[in-house]
C-alpha cells in the first residue's frame, strides 16, 4: 500500500512539474505587437520619422509613392531614450532637389528573414511567428509572417504628416 502511495505521489509531482514547464514556456514566448506611429515634430526637412514596437536592428523596406514618383529605401530600426524608431529620406527631384508637396502613400514591409540578424530573429521568430498585430499577415504556403503597413502621407511646406 505504501508503495502505491509513493508511486501516486511521485506521478503527481512529475505531472505538476511538466505542466509548470509548459506554462512557463508559453509565458516565455514574448509576442511583438507591431505598431507604427509618425512623429510629426521630427518629420521635417523631407525626412519621415516613425516610432515602432519592432526590435532594434530589424530591417524594413519603406516606400513612398505618388503617381510616377516612387522612393524605396531599406532602413534599420534604431533606439534611443524615446524608444525604437526609423527614418527615411524620400528621393529628391532631379531638377530642383526637393520633394514636391502633395499626397503620398507610405508603405512599410518586412524584408526577407535571411536579411535579419540573429538577435532580431531571436525576438521575432525564425518565420516571424512572434509578430502580431493588424499589419501582420501570414503566408499560408511558407508559414511565414510578414509586415505590410500602408497609410496616406501628406507633405506640406516640407513637413510630413499622416493624413486620414
Amino acid at each position: 500500500m505504501k508503495r502505491l502511495a509513493v508511486i501516486l505521489v511521485s506521478f503527481l509531482i512529475l505531472f505538476s512539474l511538466c505542466a509548470c514547464d509548459d506554462e512557463e514556456t508559453e509565458k516565455d514566448v514574448k509576442r511583438v505587437d507591431v505598431t507604427f506611429e509618425m512623429n510629426s515634430s521630427k518629420s521635417t526637412n523631407d525626412t519621415v520619422y516613425m516610432t515602432t514596437s519592432l526590435p532594434i536592428g530589424m530591417k524594413l523596406e519603406v516606400e513612398i509613392k505618388q503617381g510616377k514618383y516612387d522612393s524605396v529605401e531599406t532602413v534599420e530600426v534604431k533606439g534611443d531614450i524615446d524608444g525604437n524608431y526609423f527614418q527615411t529620406e524620400p528621393q529628391r527631384d532631379e531638377n530642383d532637389g526637393s520633394v514636391k508637396d502633395g499626397k503620398y502613400i507610405l508603405r512599410i514591409t518586412s524584408t526577407e528573414f535571411s536579411q535579419q540578424t540573429a538577435a532580431v530573429i531571436n525576438q521575432i521568430g525564425e518565420k516571424g511567428e512572434k509578430l502580431v498585430g493588424t499589419c501582420v499577415f501570414s503566408d499560408d504556403e511558407t508559414e511565414e509572417k510578414f509586415i505590410n503597413y500602408s497609410t496616406p502621407l501628406t507633405l506640406k511646406n516640407h513637413n510630413f504628416s499622416i493624413s486620414r
